[in-house]
């Protein structure tokens, strides 16, 4: 028997998959569609009659805008003879599955669709007929009107009556009531849709190519036949699979091989909502002068993280940059297309909805938005300042981060997002489930290196002594926030600074940029005006309702100059850098006198004013030592909050100058038994001490249990500023000899967080820290010998436990060795150690206090990492 060749060619199997891509070039289009030609399609769906769709083929689901849904419901026929034939089984079966959809209990009267969608073979007379008899129907208000059209003067021709005594022939032979009124009701909600296709010259072909064109960005129209192609092979395997699509997943699925313009529907929302993303990031001043680093290594650095990692953050000290690099990062986004960038001091409300809702969006719920950004844009959620975002408006990452944990589609997603070296601490507590083994990855921002130094001296060649010039200078205008200060107008006049309070006091001299004479001290009051302001709320951008008119010109040249920004077309004004404002405030607490306790509760004393204290704090250390001091002793006042009297007295140490100085400190540090230098120690332990990042991104072992893996991570953390903890190991070395023994515990504290970091990094601390050990345990070693009298147990012999348990005995004995501490390659603790290490003196040592630190410290090599020295 010969074979049809349409049907050797698979034509006969593909028309259904024609007439699906064209119903899913409507849904990639967000259009209307054949049989809901009002309303835009946001779903199709194959093969439900498992889902107890009778008419099974095709389900198309459609919105109004309004809100309301209808569902055209339809079997796929090529060709179909309309008649009651008893043999005409599909046209029987099409009217018999209408009226079951038409009886389901969530079928909508008035709105949903049943019926056919047909080919162009199919009796074009008939076909107009049963079109005809479904638009009386529609258009008549009742059954009676329809029923006046078949009247011996009504308007139905011979050919409507007879399609509809078939109609009422194959619904009686169904035993239903086959009355006009019941005809009536079916065919008001019937259609039969005639497409043109699988020819050439086929009328339908070309408008779903022309739909298709519409979906793609400009410029990628030619990829329209590719596309088509592509839907009709994802309606091929639909229907095998019983498929259905949203909007969102067929999105989704095509934009990975094709370029896809906004969805239309979602297009306003998604540029109101760019313009906020775009004036967020032109607030991140990245300029020094007329340069712009692009920082490649870092970019490198945050590309490879993002690619394995769910959270990137960018970690650093103040002015360091952070904020620039997730600029440049930004930039890149949105050069493909949207991106979602939140600024901590631009946020509003308590939640998303909240948030949108101010921004003008029309869509409240992330989900859409989040599916867009994916399919058209970059996706990756960008947070400038995450530990700096209030209580009030932690709601807004919150209600992002559970859509983004909800959807299995989001898997894609990453977060990167700028934080303070110590912002880490606050951050887990509302954000846990990001810090679970193997999502969360830190990069260090740190200073210039030589490379980025030099190509920023290249551009700005007046800044190059400065770069490459003494430490305490080079360190300081190695922070691109620094560079860009003194880079200003004048910079070049007067002494250098060596110091963030120098610069401080030389930005402020000049009235915050360049001003001169009397213009100074307008701007300088404008500055303080606003700074008293925002420290009430400090999340929150300053209304110039609350200024006076004559601070009002000072404020535009503030704005011009870049230290304030305006915010809320032109009702606010906001600090452009956190440090402009730390400064600001810093200078209102030194204009305060002694009065500066009062400024600050005030202000309602909210910790983000910690820094200006502290660099109060240094400014007075400086200046006037014995101020310094008698505030300390005023600060010890319980009824005082703890927080500045730690600030005070952690202060000093951020000094660059802080060695050369060391005696006035030990002046208030030392006496009354050297209590004050134990607070010291305990608190800048706790205050510069972070987790440990190995053990927060999972990279130093597979840690299923959150909380443990966080123990740990606190438990072995890492110092958060170096060269600050360098500087005051090197001082508690120099008064080792003179501190009393209870302090050694905390000091073995501070030694512990050092090592953690670099114990397998070569650098003069850890040096100095092995050598402190190997002193102590030769000190041991000589008492040990001075207790001879007692009796030595053999080092097989067991070991009773304290707790009445037994352990199993200790062979730690090593014949005596010659110090080797210059050999190179091995832990100078090791050698140190054996020279001490039989087994009673390691007893010894086991009873001793913080010995099981010693013991790790001398001999324990962690695991190998790259190196932290670099910042």
């Amino acid at each position: 028997m010969t074979q049809s060749p349409e049907l050797a060619g698979g034509a006969g199997f593909t028309y259904a998959d024609q007439v699906t891509t064209r119903y899913l070039a409507a849904l990639l289009l967000g259009s209307g569609a054949p049989g809901l030609a009002e309303r835009r399609v946001f779903r199709v769906a194959l093969e439900q009659r498992d889902a107890g769709e009778p008419l099974d083929d095709l389900i198309v689901d459609g919105e109004a805008p309004d809100g309301s849904v209808a569902r055209l419901s339809l079997q796929v026929k090529r060709e179909i003879t309309i008649s009651a034939a008893p043999t005409n089984e599909d046209f029987r079966a099409i009217i018999r599955d209408s009226w079951a959809t038409m009886n389901k209990p969530d079928f909508r009267e008035g709105a949903d669709r049943v019926g056919a969608a047909v080919g162009p073979s199919t009796a074009v007379g008939k076909w107009r007929d049963l079109v005809a008899l479904a638009e009386f129907a529609a258009a008549s208000a009742t059954s009676v009107d329809f029923a006046v059209r078949f009247t011996p003067s009504g308007s139905a021709s011979e050919g409507h009556r007879a399609v509809l005594c078939d109609l009422q022939k194959i619904t009686a032979d169904l035993g239903r009531s086959a009355t006009v009124e019941a005809m009536h009701a079916l065919l008001r909600h019937f259609v039969l849709i005639r497409f043109d296709t699988l020819h050439e010259g086929a009328a339908d072909d070309p408008t779903t190519i022309a739909m298709i064109e519409q979906a793609l960005a400009p410029g990628h129209a030619g990829q329209a036949v590719a596309l088509a192609e592509r839907l009709r092979g994802l309606a091929r395997r639909g229907a095998g699979a019983a498929r259905s699509w949203d909007r969102g997943a067929l999105r989704l699925g095509i934009s990975p091989w094709f370029k896809l313009a906004t969805d239309r529907w979602l297009a306003a929302d998604v540029e109101a909502l760019m313009a906020e993303v775009r004036l967020a990031m032109a607030s991140i001043l990245d300029r020094i002068g007329n340069a712009t680093l692009d920082r490649a290594n870092l970019r490198t650095k945050v590309a490879t993280a993002l690619a394995d990692r769910q959270l990137v953050t960018l970690r650093g000290l103040p002015g360091s940059g952070k904020s620039v690099l997730l600029r440049r990062e930004v930039e890149a986004a949105l050069s493909r297309g949207p991106a979602l960038l939140l600024k901590a001091d631009r946020l509003t409300g308590g939640s998303w909805a909240q948030y949108a809702n101010a921004l003008g969006l029309v869509q409240r719920d992330p989900i859409p938005l989040l599916r867009e950004i994916t399919t058209v844009g970059t996706p990756t959620l960008f947070i400038d300042g995450l530990d700096r975002i209030d209580r009030a408006q932690r709601g807004i990452i919150v209600d992002l981060f559970a859509a983004l944990e909800a959807q299995p589609e989001f898997s894609n997603w990453r977060v990167l997002a700028t934080l303070r070296d110590s912002g880490v601490e606050p951050v887990r507590t509302w954000l846990p489930r990001m810090f679970d083994g193997g999502r969360m990855s830190s990069i260090d921002v740190g200073a210039l290196d030589d490379a980025e130094a030099d190509e920023l001296a290249v551009a700005r060649p007046g800044l190059r002594p400065l770069l490459f010039g003494p430490e305490p200078v080079r360190t300081l205008v190695r922070r691109p926030f620094f560079a860009k200060v003194l880079d200003g107008p004048g910079s070049g006049t007067g002494d250098t600074p060596r110091s963030e309070i120098e610069l401080m006091g030389r930005w402020w001299s000049r009235g915050g940029f360049d001003a001169e004479g009397g213009q100074v001290r307008v701007r300088q009051r404008a500055l303080l005006k606003l700074v008293r302001l925002r420290a009430l709320q400090p999340d929150a951008p300053v209304t110039l309702e609350a200024l006076e008119a004559a601070l009002l010109p000072p404020i535009e040249d503030l704005v011009t100059d870049g230290v304030l920004e305006d915010a809320g077309d032109g009702h606010f004004v906001r600090f452009a850098h956190d440090i402009f404002f730390e400064w600001s405030f810093a200078q209102a607490l030194m204009g305060a006198g002694a009065r500066w306790l009062d400024e600050l509760k005030a202000a309602g004393e909210p910790p983000v004013i910690g820094r200006s204290v502290d660099l109060r704090a240094q400014a007075m250390f400086v200046s006037d030592p014995d101020g310094w001091r008698a505030t300390l002793t005023t600060l010890s006042d319980r009824s005082l909050r703890s927080q500045w009297h730690r600030v005070w007295l952690l202060a000093p140490l951020n000094h660059p100058d802080f060695q050369a100085r060391a005696t006035d400190f030990d002046t208030a540090v030392t006496g009354g038994g050297y209590d004050v230098l134990r607070l010291a120690m305990v608190w800048f332990q706790a205050q510069h001490t972070l987790p440990n990042p190995m053990f927060m991104d999972g990279s130093a072992g597979d840690i299923a249990d959150r909380d443990v893996r966080l123990r740990a991570a606190d438990l072995l953390g890492w110092p958060d500023d170096f060269r600050l903890w360098m500087r005051f190991l090197h001082y508690l070395d120099g008064r080792l000899e003179a501190m009393p023994h209870r302090l050694l515990p905390h000091l073995l504290t501070l030694f512990e967080v050092w090592q953690n970091a670099l114990a397998d990094t070569s650098n003069s601390i850890s040096m100095m820290i092995v050598r402190r050990a190997g002193s102590w345990l030769h000190e041991l070693e000589r008492r040990r010998e001075r207790m001879g009298r007692f009796r030595q147990r053999d080092e097989e012999e067991e070991v009773p436990d304290p707790r009445g348990r037994s352990r199993a005995p200790t062979n730690l004995r090593a014949p005596s060795a010659v110090c080797c501490c210059g050999r190179a390659g091995q832990n100078p603790g090791v050698c140190l150690l054996t020279s001490a290490s039989s087994a009673p003196n390691v007893r010894l040592l086991q009873r001793c206090s913080r010995t099981s630190w010693l013991l790790r410290c001398c001999c324990h090599r962690p695991i190998q990492t790259a190196s932290p020295t670099s910042r």
